[in-house]
């Protein structure tokens, strides 16, 4: 549709350039076509696709002005032995080597906002004879990214996932870039500060808290054994340390452990002989006859234990006794 509408404006075949509708075209109004050589764009995209790297837009270095800002741009680029003018205005672009004509026209233009190379900088004050800001290559080149366009269209537009994300990287890039969101940018690192600070103020006295309840346990169990060495586990070291003393108090433990070797001789004298026996905090373990293998009697005798008021069971082959709750 657009070679038809622009085939008599064109100089070169339509099918060997390539077009691209600004943004946003509203019906019934004007609107800016770019028309460049198909080829030329081509070769400039090839090593990018070559390296890998995937082009998902494609701006203009020089641009009407869209949006809020409508206020031509005059831009001194270029050498100091071959100065040329970027102009951007409402009514078109153009780009036009330096001469006095080209400069008159430039100064000509109301509320024209001026600017130059920092190596150009001395020339256009003095041609313009008014102040002018600088703009290196690289920032003329943010500028034009910051703007609406994108040439990538028709045959060049990306795949429909990069023209789904593509809304947020930009957005994402004028938030991190763009100077009328400076102050949200600082606000919001600032907040982030205070939120690690504040986790780190919180985790240290969280530290020092714990260390001083460790240092406590410690000095309980130092005070009740001290002959305790060196500290590993306090908990797990006090528990061990009397379990050895109650062990080691034979008035304890001898009437406790006689009652229950008792109980069970009375219950199934077979025990009157064991292979194994563990005694440990009140609990009774012994190895003896095959209790698998005589299942009769060993029913009887776990009910016999439970009648004395012992707590019996099996495990392992052993026979597990226990004073329980009314002995």
């Amino acid at each position: 549709m657009l070679t038809g509408l622009l085939e008599e404006q064109l100089l070169d075949e339509s099918a060997s350039l390539h077009f691209a509708v600004f943004p946003g075209p509203q019906p019934k109004t004007s609107a800016w076509i770019a028309v460049c050589d198909r080829s030329w764009l081509q070769r400039a995209l090839q090593p990018l696709e070559t390296a890998g790297l995937r082009v998902t837009r494609i701006v203009p270095e020089l641009a009407p002005p869209d949006g809020a800002n409508l206020s031509p741009e005059v831009h001194v680029c270029g050498t100091e032995d071959a100065p040329y003018l970027h102009l951007s205005t409402s009514t078109g672009t153009c780009r036009l080597p330096w001469c006095a004509a080209a400069a008159s026209l430039a100064a000509a233009l109301p509320d024209a906002r001026i600017s130059a190379e920092p190596a150009l900088l001395a020339l256009a004050e003095r041609i313009f004879n008014s102040p002018v800001e600088p703009r290196t290559a690289a920032a003329r080149h943010l500028h034009a990214a910051g703007a609406t366009w994108d040439l990538a269209q028709f045959d060049l537009a990306p795949s429909w996932r990069v023209r789904w994300l593509k809304p947020l990287a930009r957005s994402w890039r004028d938030f991190t870039a763009a100077p009328r969101w400076r102050a949200l940018r600082r606000g919001l690192s600032l907040l982030l500060l205070v939120h690690v600070v504040g986790i780190g103020t919180w985790a240290w006295q969280e530290n020092v808290e714990l260390a001083r309840k460790r240092t406590a346990i410690n000095g309980i169990l130092l005070q009740t054994f001290p002959e305790t060495g060196l500290i590993v586990d306090a908990p797990r070291q006090m528990l061990r340390s009397m379990e050895m003393l109650q062990q080691a108090s034979g008035r304890d433990l001898a009437p406790a452990l006689d009652r229950l070797l008792a109980a069970v001789f009375q219950a199934n004298p077979a025990y009157s002989t064991v292979q194994e026996i563990e005694y440990v905090r009140g609990e009774l373990r012994l190895r003896g006859p095959d209790l698998e293998a005589e299942a009769e009697t060993t029913r009887e005798m776990l009910q016999r234990l439970a009648e004395s008021g012992l707590a019996a069971r099996l495990e392992d082959g052993l026979l597990v006794v226990r004073h329980g709750a009314n002995p």
